[in-house]
């Protein structure tokens, strides 16, 4: 268990949206003393170097309640197609092979007054692997850089140490590749 093993912050990730399990595993948690943040994985509609969807995370405080993110969520317009829909209207299928969100949209939100989220989450966008978010020259770049200049963390899942330690490096800015946005890494797993 996470307890044997002294692990003392989870982060528990869903796709989208979150259901009651999702709420009552992390005040099981919360109950074992293990600080446990509600990390939200959105494919954004920005398009990345492999014309993936790039991935984006908010970490939401460990103090809000579940009604406070999912009036977020309800809040969140969520592209299908040509067309939008509310995250909670959202089928299985929608979320695994259709949903995405436009990053601006996405931060018009967070960024909504009327939801009191000041100050009480964190935006990662992923930096290798499928959902990417680098970007090439041009329209694509300028895209790429709105969003790690927005972003308060990269997070980084990769089972390649040496990856990882290039990544800390470049992030960090100690590469003699050019990196004007120095920036928290947060090695994760997929587990």
């Amino acid at each position: 268990t996470l307890v044997a093993q002294e692990i003392s912050v989870v982060g528990l990730t869903n796709y989208f949206k979150f259901d009651d399990r999702d709420y009552q595993l992390a005040e099981k948690l919360r109950e074992k003393g293990i600080t446990t943040f509600m990390n939200l994985e959105l494919r954004l509609t920005n398009l990345n170097d492999s014309n993936m969807l790039s991935d984006y995370h908010v970490i939401f405080s460990d103090k809000l309640s579940k009604e406070e993110i999912n009036n977020f969520l309800s809040n969140l317009d969520i592209t299908i197609g040509t067309g939008k829909k509310k995250i909670n209207l959202l089928t299985v299928e929608e979320i695994e092979k259709k949903a995405a969100i436009n990053f601006e949209e996405l931060f018009k939100t967070l960024q909504n007054e009327s939801l009191h989220l000041k100050g009480k989450y964190l935006t990662a966008f992923l930096s290798r692997g499928h959902g990417n978010s680098v970007c090439g020259k041009g329209r694509g770049h300028t895209v790429y850089e709105e969003i790690v200049r927005k972003s308060d963390l990269v997070v980084n899942s990769t089972d390649f140490k040496e990856r990882l330690e290039d990544d800390q490096l470049y992030w960090l800015g100690k590469t003699s590749h050019e990196n004007k946005y120095i920036k928290p890494l947060l090695q994760s797993s997929d587990a």
